[in-house]
């Protein structure tokens, strides 16, 4: 079996790679000066435990990522590329290729669904049957064919 490869995309120019970490560096010194320069209210927030230094944090958080999330797409669409990959501790999630694989994907997705929905109510059905013979109550009819 061959797998099918992509054409491998050419490194992005130096000169962009460098901008963009300078602006990432330029991004997060702003987002800390104005993180601490933000007046916090009185009392805190519920979230920030009653401390002003972790609503400040919580700021400089927010503000870098938001940035860092604009400057990406904007790196991104520097090289031609669109932001169709995410990935977090392991797990990764990809935009399509076509619209058909996309439906093809979910087609089976959902006939696997389907099938493990049967399933399970087969298995209530099983349990509560058998809570029924406890108690010396009638069956309920079984679908063993749908």
């Amino acid at each position: 079996m061959t797998v099918p490869s992509r054409p491998l995309r050419a490194p992005p120019p130096s000169w962009l790679r460098r901008t963009y970490c300078a602006l990432l560096v330029a991004v997060l010194g702003c987002a800390i000066v104005l993180g601490l320069r933000v007046e916090t209210a009185q009392p805190e927030p519920g979230w920030t435990l009653g401390s002003a230094a972790v609503h400040k944090a919580g700021v400089v958080l927010v503000l870098f990522v938001a940035c860092y999330l604009m400057l990406t797409l904007l790196y991104f669409a520097a090289q031609g590329r669109a932001f169709t990959k995410f990935g977090v501790a392991g797990a990764t999630a990809e935009a399509p290729e076509t619209l058909a694989q996309a439906a093809e994907t979910n087609v089976a997705a959902v006939e696997e669904l389907s099938a493990a929905l049967k399933d399970v109510s087969q298995a209530v059905a099983d349990h509560e049957n058998r809570l029924r013979h406890l108690e010396d109550l009638p069956e309920l009819p079984t679908e063993r064919g749908a």
